[in-house]
C-alpha cells in the first residue's frame, strides 16, 4: 500500500526501499506481540529522522507530511496491532450468504492484485455457491473515478460514489431479491 502510493507520488526507487523496510520493521515489531522496546522505537525513530533529514526539500515534497510520533502512536494501538495481525480468510470461508465483493482497479488502499484471488479462494471453500467479486475500473478506495488512486486527490475529487459502483451494487441486489 505505502509503496504503492509512494510510485504514484513520484518518490524515488531508494526512498521507497527505505519505506518498505522501515515499514516491515514496525509491522514486525507489532504483531510480534511483544511490549515495546523503546531502544527499538528509538532506533526506527532515529532512522526515519535521519532519512527525512538526509532526503531533506526533495523527499519533502514527494512524501506527504507525517507527524512521525503520532504515526507510531497509532501503529501500536491495540485496532493497529488488530488490524496487522488479522485475516479474514477463515471467516470468509464460512460464509452461507449471497456474497458481492468490490473491489476498485485504481484502490491504492486495498490493492486488488493482492486481494481478489485470496478473497476468491476463500469463497470458493464457503458453503455459498453465490459470491460474485468484481473489480470496477478506474475507481479510487473511496469509489470515486480517478486518474492515480492517490489518496491525496480524495478530496479534490467532486464525485461522491460513482454511479457505476451505485449500478453494480443495485443490480446484484435487485438480482438476489428476485430469487
Amino acid at each position: 500500500q505505502s509503496r504503492r502510493i509512494g510510485e504514484v507520488a513520484g518518490q524515488g526507487q531508494e526512498d521507497l526501499d527505505f519505506q518498505d523496510q522501515l515499514s516491515r520493521r514496525m509491522i514486525d515489531l507489532v504483531v510480534s506481540e511483544q511490549e515495546p522496546d523503546e531502544a527499538v522505537w528509538g532506533k526506527i525513530r532515529a532512522d526515519w529522522k535521519g532519512f527525512l533529514d538526509k532526503a531533506g526539500e526533495s523527499a519533502a515534497a514527494e512524501m506527504p507530511e507525517v507527524d512521525m510520533e503520532a504515526a507510531l502512536a497509532a501503529l501500536q494501538s491495540p485496532w493497529m496491532k488488530f488490524f496487522l495481525a488479522y485475516d479474514p480468510g477463515p471467516e470468509l470461508e464460512k460464509l452461507n450468504v449471497p456474497v458481492l465483493a468490490v473491489f476498485c482497479e485504481n484502490d491504492l488502499q486495498v490493492l486488488p492484485s493482492l486481494n481478489v484471488e485470496p478473497m476468491r479462494n476463500a469463497l470458493e471453500k464457503a458453503p455459498t455457491a453465490d459470491f460474485e467479486i468484481a473489480t470496477m475500473p478506474g475507481l479510487n478506495h473511496l469509489f470515486q473515478h480517478s486518474e492515480t488512486g492517490a489518496p491525496a486527490d480524495y478530496v479534490a475529487i467532486e464525485e461522491t460514489f460513482a454511479a457505476s459502483a451505485l449500478e453494480k451494487i443495485g443490480d446484484w441486489l435487485v438480482d438476489r431479491l428476485k430469487k
